[in-house]
């Protein structure tokens, strides 16, 4: 439970030091070969429940392949062998990706188990807004065995 806590105010603490960059930052001038093009304030509703949930079908043609490092990647079936195979298989990976902020400039990717493989999560991943102290937030929380980033892919 403590560190479900400190995942919190730490996610928290990063997104509210993002949500207080000065605004005017983002009217600046390039300075030193650098322009800052967007910064997210989170003063728009983040609502993800109505995005899918797909399975992860793994292997190299899963819209989250990367490499060897993967869920089913090489590197976990040599630590692990048929073993760690029959445990990858007791339960489904569900997966589901949606952008936000000003043009889509960022992406939330959820990664949740389904232990009754029924296609409902049975392990919390939430992104949603919040207040602190009069300014707005977001606030990401998980359970040990799921997930949650947010990433900048590029425009």
């Amino acid at each position: 439970m403590i560190r479900k806590r400190k995942m919190f105010f730490t996610g928290l603490v990063l997104l509210l030091f993002f949500t207080f960059i000065d605004s005017k930052m983002a009217a600046a001038e390039e300075k030193d070969g650098w322009k800052l093009m967007y910064h997210e304030d989170f003063q728009d509703l983040l609502s993800f429940d109505d995005i899918p949930w797909e399975i992860d079908s793994y292997g190299d043609n899963s819209p989250w392949h990367v490499d060897h490092l993967d869920d089913d990647g090489e590197f976990f079936q040599i630590q692990g062998g048929n073993d760690f195979e029959k445990q990858l298989e007791s339960f489904d990976l569900l997966r589901k990706r949606a952008s936000f902020g000003e043009e889509g400039w960022l992406t939330a990717e959820f990664a949740v188990r389904d232990y009754d493989k029924d296609g409902q999560p049975d392990t919390e991943a939430s992104f949603t807004n919040v207040s602190q102290d009069s300014q707005q937030a977001a606030e990401l929380a998980t359970s040990f065995d799921s997930g949650l980033i947010i990433v900048h892919y590029g425009l």
